[in-house]
């Protein structure tokens, strides 16, 4: 995966020159850096009774499409706290909030991991969307300065 993480970053280097291809390679440093839980969340969310008798137990087709559905929502959420709220901001220093949120959101996960809600499941249930639309929300407001960085480095026309 290094191998081809690299190939695909001089790749993009190569084609669209020296600055996008320096975003490019800050943005595969930047995400193989972070700490994320979302894919053992998802297992521990979703698994049946039989394999963890304690946990939540979504159902992955609900699972999937309420996150997807909240997904797309959170999108336009996040660029309006973006655009009302942090677009005067450095993107060094949003890279810095929203890091840091990023951490927040993921120990908020510990009072699921550790049976909080075990006899509330609708509790239980609740804090899985709220904690998992969090994290979309922040991942989206980490991407913009990104985006906004690469329309301004990409030559007028490409």
């Amino acid at each position: 995966a290094l191998a081809a993480t690299a190939g695909g970053v001089v790749a993009v280097w190569w084609a669209l020159g020296e600055r996008v291809g320096m975003l490019a390679a800050f943005m595969c440093v930047r995400r193989a850096c972070k700490l994320n839980i979302s894919n053992a969340t998802f297992l521990f969310y979703t698994a049946p009774p039989e394999s963890y008798a304690n946990g939540p137990h979504l159902d992955p087709v609900f699972y999937t499409t309420v996150m997807g559905i909240l997904a797309n929502v959170c999108v336009f959420v996040s660029v309006g706290l973006y655009y009302n709220f942090l677009r005067t901001w450095s993107s060094k220093r949003v890279f810095y909030l929203t890091y840091t949120l990023h951490f927040a959101v993921q120990v908020c996960s510990l009072p699921l991991f550790l049976e909080w809600f075990r006899d509330t499941p609708g509790l239980a249930r609740t804090f899985i969307l709220f904690e998992e639309t969090a994290e979309v929300v922040v991942q989206n407001l980490n991407d913009v300065p990104y985006f906004l960085l690469l329309s301004a480095a990409a030559a007028e026309g490409t």
